[in-house]
């Protein structure tokens, strides 16, 4: 037996199963390595911006709203500056406190091209005192707020509402060229709290290369959100 695969037989993680379920596990649940093509999240969609710009990226069905993966990227480009101009950038979080929305995916890819990491917090189901718990714990460098939210955040936080800064760059024709990549795949890409239901929420930090050797992304916005 190589010796990765004695490794992953004696890892901690298998110490609960009897002798021929670890069998199981290493002859049906460890295949060959596979070369990751890209290993940085938001690559994937400007890939997808290279290859098809028109396509429909993201929907929203019940307000029928829409973005094609061109509008995608312009929109992050643009909020990604401004987090930029912020002082927002590699080994730093960006909280953002949204619902299901396109709003919600134009803050996730214009932090993830910043370079930053970003905490998702779910503005509909939070508590008060998860959402202060959390923007205390995550130390973000910046807060992105749908605007129904905003009076939830403290002011000590630096924030920006997301449909009013993603309008006015719209209304005034800001850059949306893409900001300098600092991104590498080791560098964070996202923070998710657990429930916290039996106990303080724990925040779980995920890397790019975690993501992208794991699967593919969706975003579904589907009603009744």
């Amino acid at each position: 037996m190589a010796a990765s695969t004695t490794s992953i037989v004696d890892s901690p993680a298998l110490a609960h199963l009897s002798p021929s379920d670890r069998a199981f596990v290493v002859e049906h649940g460890i295949g060959p390595r596979r070369p990751v093509t890209i290993p940085i999240v938001h690559h994937g969609i400007e890939y997808q911006v290279s290859q098809r710009p028109n396509a429909i990226a993201v929907e929203h069905l019940l307000f029928n709203h829409r973005l094609t993966y061109a509008q995608l990227d312009q929109q992050a480009n643009r909020l990604a500056r401004r987090l930029r101009s912020a002082g927002v950038g590699p080994g730093q979080r960006v909280c953002i406190l949204a619902r299901r929305s396109i709003y919600l995916v134009v803050a996730i890819v214009a932090v993830l091209k910043s370079g930053a990491q970003y905490v998702p917090i779910d503005g509909v189901t939070v508590t008060d005192a998860t959402l202060k718990y959390i923007l205390g714990d995550a130390k973000p460098k910046m807060a992105l707020v749908m605007e129904e939210y905003v009076e939830r955040v403290e002011e000590t936080i630096d924030m920006m509402c997301l449909e009013e800064v993603i309008e006015e760059d719209e209304k005034l024709g800001a850059d949306d060229t893409k900001p300098e990549d600092l991104s590498s795949p080791t560098d964070g890409c996202y923070v998710i709290y657990t429930s916290g239901t039996t106990g303080t929420p724990k925040g779980v930090d995920v890397r790019h290369n975690g993501v992208t050797n794991g699967g593919h992304i969706l975003f579904s916005l589907s009603p009744p959100y």
